[in-house]
């Protein structure tokens, strides 16, 4: 929302206030999204019954290359367009992240015509050789896929400024239902990775225009404002202290999947793709809205009552998830098959082995914003090492059975995120007392124009991997 002068709202810190805005927001994201979580479960049920595992697999081995890069493909500057008090700044800001965004999606594609081949050759192991020239010719898609997806996230940063949830929720649904038609129809004309790989294209840029053409005059800069050098310099922390920890998180996942291909087969990271997948998607309902809503009014909690706020969102977590996740860890190894056919019953053993580790990461994913809140993004970094080297160590040296394998890896990070919970439960008791954050940080929206401006200069954001 926007006031008269185009300049947006600032969110209002006054408990009663805040309270009715958050649950408005989440449930204007959750009424939104929820359509488009029935249509990811559609998606996965199309991918399973219309398609081999193998192009699976080989599809789900590109997307993950263009994820590994997608997270700091534009320098971590996107998150900065929430921050400045003028929207002209912000404005400034989504064309820096953009112009980063190109660069690095043209250097990944120009990259690959030279290093698909070897790329490829690793993602295989010595059983899957054959799939190595199919793979290598979709790896050039990773360019153009990873452009996509992030400047899909960049514009939905500003819409997030604007506390635009609803075209946020709408977009989404445009996004998922392009490329679950598009999946379908590939799939009924088996189309195999081709149609895999050309759906999510086509998908993706759909939704970019749709959203493009609902903000169409919303980008024109109207003033005076400082040039993207500047305000890259200003707003270094970004790829500084930000864009490390995005690396590690995004190695860490889709390495996972990467080295599952490697040292087991590409069969069997078509399995753990699906399982993967199959549980993220009704998951993600209430955790993403939630995440989303949740990390803006984290940026303004007054000190003294940061601990109170980190602590509720963990119990939310516990109390909205544990029920689902029974379920999950009590049908999935019958569903899965049931629903996908008999072909993915690893995939509903690997799902139910997975449990532990969702459930927490369903916890721990709306509190992970707290510690660049309270300037703790070193102690963030430091664990989020341990907890992308535990797994792919794991499987490195464990890799003769994949459902032990994952079983060790699915609790070996639940304990991890229990530690991340009291972790950021002392960042948000330290705060709350004095320690990582200036004593000038507003404290009340309602102060100065130039408090809030000094504040969004002085916080860091971070949306938080969707998938810890």
């Amino acid at each position: 929302m926007t006031n008269e002068t185009g300049e947006a709202k600032p969110l209002s810190t006054r408990t009663p206030r805040i309270r009715n805005e958050f649950v408005r927001n989440v449930l204007t994201l959750m009424s939104g999204t929820a359509f488009a979580q029935v249509l990811n479960i559609v998606s996965v049920i199309i991918m399973g019954r219309l398609f081999e595992p193998e192009a699976v697999a080989i599809f789900a081995l590109v997307l993950g290359a263009a994820q590994m890069v997608s997270p700091v493909a534009a320098g971590r500057y996107e998150l900065a367009i929430v921050l400045p008090e003028k929207d002209d700044e912000a404005r400034q800001l989504l064309k820096l992240a953009t112009l980063i965004n190109a660069v690095v999606a043209l250097v990944l594609t120009v990259s690959m015509i030279f290093l698909a081949p070897t790329v490829a050759d690793l993602l295989t192991n010595d059983a899957d050789k054959r799939l190595v020239p199919e793979l290598a010719k979709w790896l050039y898609a990773a360019g153009p896929l990873a452009w996509l997806i992030t400047q899909l996230t960049t514009m939905t940063y500003w819409l997030t400024r604007t506390k635009n949830f609803k075209q946020v929720a709408q977009n989404k649904i445009h996004q998922v239902t392009s490329v679950t038609g598009f999946q379908a129809g590939a799939g009924l004309l088996h189309l195999g990775v081709f149609g895999l790989v050309v759906a999510a294209l086509v998908g993706y840029s759909t939704s970019l225009i749709n959203l493009l053409r609902h903000t169409r005059g919303q980008y024109a800069v109207t003033g005076p404002v400082a040039s993207m050098r500047t305000l890259a310099a200003e707003h270094k922390k970004m790829p500084l202290l930000n864009g490390p920890n995005a690396l590690v998180d995004s190695v860490r996942l889709n390495g996972i999947l990467m080295m599952i291909s490697a040292l087991f087969s590409v069969a069997a990271s078509a399995q753990f793709s699906l399982a993967w997948r199959a549980l993220q998607a009704p998951m993600s309902l209430i955790n993403a809205a939630v995440s989303q809503v949740f990390f803006p009014q984290l940026v303004r909690v007054a000190r003294g009552r940061m601990l109170s706020v980190v602590r509720k969102a963990v119990l939310r977590g516990v109390l909205l998830g544990i029920v689902p996740f029974g379920l999950i860890w009590l049908l999935s190894p019958w569903l899965i098959p049931f629903v996908l056919g008999a072909r993915w019953q690893v995939a509903g053993l690997v799902a139910q082995v997975l449990v532990p580790w969702l459930f927490m990461n369903f916890i721990t994913s709306p509190i992970s914003t707290v510690f660049v809140v309270v300037r703790r993004q070193f102690t963030m970094l430091l664990f989020a090492i341990v907890y992308c080297v535990v797994p792919l160590s794991i499987i490195w040296f464990r890799h003769d059975d994949l459902l032990e394998t994952m079983g060790l890896v699915a609790w070996s990070m639940a304990g991890l995120l229990v530690g991340f919970v009291l972790l950021a439960l002392l960042v948000a008791w330290q705060f709350d007392r004095g320690f990582g954050q200036p004593s000038d940080r507003v404290e009340d929206a309602e102060d100065s124009a130039d408090e809030r401006v000094e504040a969004a200069e002085e916080v860091v954001t971070d949306e938080g991997p969707l998938e810890r």
